[in-house]
């Protein structure tokens, strides 16, 4: 009656679900065989014999047995209950064995599944955490730019772009070539009115001296005049994409030279010769008048009895006529840049006068707008990188360049250095990586455009010790920029340092050592021991020098945001 069946094992049941089906069909086979047999003994024979006897208690013995092994398992209910009667007591006492195996194999999978859950968990996290450093230490890198107004601020900017970014569009070629030529006529004219307050005498003041026209002709021409081909070569001006640019029609110099020229007319000098320049309006329009006057006399000369006075039906005087029918003819850009290339080059009292421009203001690159004057007055001429870095534009408001360095965004914000403009700074101030203040060191003999009375450098000064010990920048990384280095050099044989501070101890003719000079001025304002200050002498029209100290300041703040971020 052997029922041919085999032990499971237990991890087989588990990874093997096919074979323990195999398995547990044939123990069902098993029993009901058993079962059959027992019930057949009983029915036809009334005495059992003792083989018999022993042959049935081996094979229950052999169904508890295995029972109990497959306790793990699943299987189908018994069809009969009587079947089973003799085996309840055996099978009752291993079904409890098999149970508290079965809840252990149970508890042990529960807390494998809670372990691998914890881990992954633990994973997901290290990886959100990583995730979130490396999107911090990627984003956008902010920079912001102070300094004292005229100090080379948007110059930087300006190097950066050239550098980093896409250069200037052929469009704002010709836009900052309209600015130089109004720039360079602007500043013509302050020297001539400037040369008069100094007490400076001018060849072209001379009626008799070939000069006198250019003179005239320069005092009598608006720096923001606009020429008629000037503003229709703007218009036709074609965008980056090279398709005409519509939006062109606005007057570009209204943007831009108009608003620069009146806010530059809020100084002393500048009101002076806009007093100037109204009274040589008076004076001709007195020449008009007195002329028609003695055209009148004349034509009273000519009385005729039949035509009475020589008059049209308006009662106009023939000069007049003829003032109307052929009015003076406007120069042209060619002839105002031949006056000022004239008075520059040949006017003793204007090159004196240039000497002493730290006692008024003007135009740090003004002999440099003269020397290239008539390439100005072309009509397709298109300002090159060098003409655009010495060009300006003050810097009103606030100000946003937007770029990529070394795969990294740059957001650069360039505010206004006039007293009027730092109000407007302290909303910048939020996520700051760095900040560049920029100083220029040449100077330290001018006074500010806003107050005659305070002196550049003493102002700069000022300025950073603010900035050292405000609390918005207790934790801001500074690079100084010690600006101009080139105009450093060439002020100090005509303007010695020690005028103006007087505890210079230096080589009076060493831009260097007045450079070193400045640097510790400047670190002596900082209070706070932990602060970390870059210096860098530069220049900032000098693209090849802008360009290593650029690639070695954006290198410092790429480490300082590395390190804000801990991944360095």
């Amino acid at each position: 009656m052997g029922c041919g069946m085999s032990t499971i094992d237990t991890d087989d049941a588990f990874t093997s679900p096919t074979k323990s089906q195999h398995q547990m069909t044939s123990i069902a086979a098993g029993q009901r065989s058993v079962a059959a047999s027992s019930g057949a003994t009983t029915t036809t024979t009334t005495t059992t014999t003792t083989s018999t006897k022993n042959n049935l208690s081996a094979t229950n013995t052999s169904v508890i047995a295995h029972t109990s092994s497959i306790a793990s398992t699943t299987l189908p209910s018994t069809p009969t209950a009587a079947a089973h009667a003799p085996m309840t007591s055996s099978i009752s006492m291993g079904s409890n064995n098999n149970n508290n195996a079965a809840l252990s194999a149970a508890a042990a999978r529960k807390r494998f599944q809670e372990r691998k859950q914890w881990i992954q968990a633990r994973n997901n996290q290290i990886e959100a955490g990583l995730s979130l450093t490396h999107n911090r230490a990627m984003k956008t890198i902010k920079l912001l730019m102070l300094g004292a107004g005229e100090s080379g601020k948007s110059t930087v900017i300006k190097q950066i772009r050239l550098l980093h970014g896409t250069g200037f569009t052929d469009r704002e070629r010709i836009q900052y070539t309209g600015v130089i030529w109004s720039d360079a006529v602007h500043c013509m004219r302050i020297l001539i009115t400037a040369a008069k307050d100094l007490n400076i005498p001018l060849d072209s003041t001379n009626p008799d001296s070939p000069l006198y026209e250019f003179n005239k002709l320069v005092m009598e021409t608006d720096p923001t005049q606009q020429y008629d081909e000037d503003v229709t070569h703007i218009n036709n001006a074609t965008n980056a994409s090279g398709t005409p640019n519509n939006a062109a029609s606005r007057n570009y110099l209204d943007d831009y030279v108009l608003k620069y020229d009146n806010r530059k007319g809020r100084s002393p000098l500048d009101q002076r010769l806009k007093q100037q320049q109204q009274q040589q309006q008076q004076q001709q329009q007195q020449q008009q008048q007195q002329q028609q006057q003695t055209a009148l006399n004349s034509a009273y000369n000519e009385f005729d009895e039949h035509q009475g006075l020589l008059e049209d039906v308006e009662g106009e005087d023939l000069q007049t006529q003829k003032m109307k029918q052929h009015p003076p003819a406007k120069p042209t850009k060619q002839q105002v840049a031949t006056a000022i290339s004239k008075l520059w080059k040949n006017d003793r009292g204007i090159r004196e006068c240039f000497k002493r421009a730290n006692q008024f203001q003007l135009e740090v690159n003004a002999a440099y707008y003269f020397e290239n004057i008539f390439n100005y007055c072309k009509l397709r001429y298109r300002a090159t990188d060098e003409d655009i870095l010495k060009g300006r534009i003050k810097t009103t408001g606030i100000n946003e360049t937007n770029l990529t360095i070394n795969n990294r965004a740059f957001q650069i914000i360039d505010v206004g250095g006039q007293r009027s403009e730092r109000r407007k700074w302290i909303h910048c101030f939020d996520d700051v990586t760095a900040i560049i203040f920029v100083a220029a060191v040449s100077e330290y003999d001018e006074v500010l455009f806003e107050d005659a009375t305070m002196n550049r450098m003493a102002e700069a000064l000022l300025l950073f010790e603010s900035i050292c010990n405000s609390r918005w920048f207790s934790n801001t990384s500074i690079i100084l920029f010690l600006n101009k280095i080139d105009k450093l050099e060439e002020k100090l044989p005509i303007s010695p340092i020690t005028k103006y501070f007087k505890n210079y101890t230096g080589n009076p003719l060493s831009a260097s050592e007045a450079c070193q000079y400045f640097q510790n001025l400047f670190l002596a304002q900082n209070k706070n021991p932990r602060r970390a200050i870059y210096p860098y002498p530069t220049c900032a029209t000098d693209t090849s020098s802008m360009k290593f100290v650029i690639g070695a300041v954006t290198d410092e703040v790429i480490q300082t945001a590395l390190r804000e971020y801990g991944m360095l």
